[in-house]
């Protein structure tokens, strides 16, 4: 025979309500920080595709013993968010490839593309200081018509080339696209956060990483 003093009680229709209310009040809360966050490593993803296609160009360029090209293209809406496109190209004399990035007729051959199109959110690319890159078999990286990356700027130290990557409703501003100096380095990141933007930074002859 069951005890009954030891069956649990049901759980009332206005107690179930209380729970309810409160996990819809939580959800509240907490859904508009996990949707920024969501979109901020959506953001990171754009970069990092991009990070990576300049990563092929230098390693193609360098295993192939030829330049590799790279044009990036600039996205402002949901239909065309960039893209970056890797191409080698043949000289104008029998349409053998180019030795170096100075040997800029001939036929353009595709060898490696990425587009943000295929990531959700609203990430894109929005800006390339120089506009076209050439990786050289030796894997620094020069202007697209062979010549030093020029610095960017007073404190961008260094021959580096940057891809910018943010919103596609973002118009980069100078103070977005300045390098930032230690004493306003915290509102700097916090601009930048705010768009979601990210830069890829391509030095002469150093490693590619993705910044804030």
């Amino acid at each position: 025979m069951f005890n009954k003093s030891k069956l649990q009680r049901g759980v009332s229709l206005v107690e179930l309500m209380v729970v309810v209310v409160l996990i819809g009040v939580l959800a509240a809360i907490a859904s508009p920080g996990i949707f920024r966050a969501i979109e901020r490593q959506n953001a990171v993803a754009v970069a990092a595709g991009v990070a990576s296609a300049l990563r092929t160009a230098r390693n193609q360029a360098m295993s192939r013993g030829t330049p590799v090209w790279v044009d990036v293209n600039f996205g402002n809406n949901a239909a065309n968010r960039g893209s970056v496109e890797l191409f080698t190209r043949g000289t104008i004399a029998g349409g053998d490839a180019a030795r170096n990035c100075r040997e800029t007729a001939g036929a353009r051959n595709l060898v490696g593309s990425f587009t943000p199109q295929g990531i959700s959110g609203k990430g894109a690319i929005v800006r390339t200081d120089p506009a076209g890159l050439c990786f050289a078999p030796d894997g620094r990286v020069l202007t697209d018509t062979g010549q030093r990356v020029i610095p960017l700027g007073s404190r961008c130290r260094g021959d580096y080339a940057i891809v910018y990557t943010a919103d596609y409703d973002v118009v980069p501003t100078a103070a977005l696209l300045d390098c930032p100096n230690a004493a306003g380095l915290q509102a700097f990141r916090d601009a930048r956060a705010i768009v979601r933007m990210n830069q890829i930074s391509v030095p002469y002859n150093g490693s590619i990483r993705v910044e804030q």
